[in-house]
């Protein structure tokens, strides 16, 4: 983690944060190419643009047949990001999809589009119809793998606009048709930008939310607020995370986000810590051997939910 510690002074630079989160972890990562690179994976495509496109890791062993299926959504404030990122730092989000499989679960990332092209909320819209395609197509994602999907036991995990499309998708009324919403098992949100309310919001986010109007609207935290009982009484179990060394804001938003769930919920939603962690580094350094112990929290949460869903489904 020294390398995290070496760049403090750009806690609130992500841009160039993440450059040197990118070039510290991706030597690490090519130390590892050759097993990362080992994972069985499929790539489907599931829209009409480039931009609709999804990849699926396979975990090599498990404990049944059969596994938890754990979508992750990437950041990028909707205006980059990529399933693999370009060359030189190919392996990145590819390490993320390895560390999951190698934890035992079916790992799905998904492309979505990006400003200029976008508007609110169509990158919540590509997430949902790529779950919608896993949901359609399971027996062919899941044809020839050792461990397959459960696609009764999807979770998804999105970090920093990630963490706001996921939400935004499980908030909006009727948005994800219920089919779909009851195959839903969690969330984990990781490092989200839920509001902006002690300001206005980088230019690209403000672009994709079109005004001000829009973002006061439909932030996460608005849609949260407005709410109806019924909507909140059957979201899935919820997992809040940020780094320990979070921009400015991002970790007030973060307990603003939880305190109103938990407020709507009759229940505390605490937010956990990833210990010497910076905004971006959560995602660059899976695979790496460091800084992984949030990864394992998550896991560990993921598989007990799932067992708990799978228990009360042998019930009915």
């Amino acid at each position: 983690m020294e390398a995290i510690a070496a760049h403090s002074d750009l806690v609130d630079n992500v841009p160039q944060q993440a450059g040197a989160m990118k070039a510290a972890f991706h030597p690490l990562l090519e130390a590892r190419e050759a097993e990362i690179n080992s994972f069985q994976t499929k790539r489907f495509t599931f829209g009409p643009s480039e931009r609709h496109s999804l990849d699926v890791y396979f975990p090599k062993t498990s404990d049944s047949s059969s596994a938890p299926i754990l979508f992750f959504v990437y950041g990028g404030g909707y205006a980059e990001g990529a399933k693999v990122l370009p060359p030189p730092y190919h392996l990145i989000h590819k390490n993320v999809g390895a560390f999951f499989a190698n934890q035992g679960l079916v790992t799905v990332i998904s492309d979505y589009r990006l400003v200029p092209h976008i508007k609110f909320p169509d990158p919540s819209a590509d997430i949902r119809d790529a779950f919608a395609f896993v949901h359609e197509h399971i027996d062919d994602i899941n044809a020839g793998v050792h461990i397959k999907g459960d696609i009764d036991r999807v979770f998804f995990m999105g970090h920093s606009a990630g963490a706001a499309i996921i939400s935004t998708m499980m908030l909006l009324p009727g948005f994800v048709p219920d089919d779909l919403r009851k195959r839903i098992q969690g969330l984990v949100l990781l490092g989200g930008a839920y509001h902006f309310r002690a300001g206005p919001p980088p230019p690209p986010v403000a672009a994709y939310y079109e005004n001000e109007e829009g973002w006061r609207r439909n932030e996460p935290l608005a849609l949260l607020e407005k709410a109806s009982k019924e909507l909140v009484r059957n979201l899935p179990p919820i997992l809040v995370l940020v780094s320990e060394n979070e921009p400015r804001g991002i970790a007030p938003m973060s307990h603003a986000f939880s305190k109103t769930l938990g407020e709507k919920q009759g229940a505390e939603v605490p937010v956990l810590t990833m210990k010497g962690h910076n905004h971006t580094s959560v995602a660059f350094s899976l695979f790496s051997g460091v800084g992984e112990d949030w990864a394992h929290e998550v896991v560990g949460w993921v598989k007990h939910q799932g067992q708990t869903h799978g228990q009360l489904r042998s019930k009915v």
